[in-house]
């Protein structure tokens, strides 16, 4: 796989956890905005009724029409229904939040992988650019090695070309700069 498509897998992976996070943040904040709202509708609903009380009140001692009563009685609906379509929209909006926030690791191991893949590129692209070089003179070299200090481990052979191993310091250094280079994210 080629270093460009594998990090555009990986840019692409980011931006649909990022969507996937605003759409979470986004019904965090629908949530919050209803569950605001349900005591004042919940108070509509207690004054619709007390005004469809005292029109009917009114009615049965003959100080008020069946206009009003019927309007009193028509608030008093509106005023229901909106409080049940509201505690209806907030389970729907938990619902629709719960399921958001359930892609979020899939998405996350998603960019995991992406990006371990666009560094597992670079390393075969490396790898491969060290053994055109060397060749099969790397055993050639550790058989005289061993030879020479009478069998020592490959590990020492290895540090006798390249050095000590990098410290954590010098690894991210150079990860910083492999990424700056390839226009990867860290």
């Amino acid at each position: 796989m080629m270093l460009k498509e594998t990090i555009q897998r990986t840019n692409a992976a980011k931006e649909e956890l990022r969507e996937a996070t605003a759409e979470v943040e986004m019904l965090a904040s629908k949530c919050k905005n209803i569950e605001r709202s349900l005591p004042q509708l919940s108070a509509d609903v207690s004054a619709a009724l007390a005004s469809k009380k005292k029109a009917m009140d009114l009615f049965v001692r003959e100080k008020n029409s069946q206009k009003n009563v019927d309007a009193a009685a028509a608030e008093y609906t509106v005023a229901q229904n909106q409080e049940l379509q509201g505690q209806e929209m907030l389970e729907a909006t938990r619902s629709a939040k719960t399921q958001a926030e359930q892609e979020l690791p899939k998405l996350r191991i998603t960019l995991d992988n992406a990006e371990k893949a666009v560094w597992q590129v670079l390393y075969e692209q490396i790898h491969s650019e060290i053994l055109r070089v060397v060749d099969d003179r790397m055993p050639h070299a550790y058989a005289v090695f061993q030879k020479a200090t009478g069998g020592a481990e490959y590990g020492n052979f290895l540090r006798g070309f390249f050095g000590n191993s990098p410290t954590f310091a010098d690894v991210a250094s150079h990860q910083e700069k492999i990424a700056k280079q390839h226009g990867i994210d860290i």
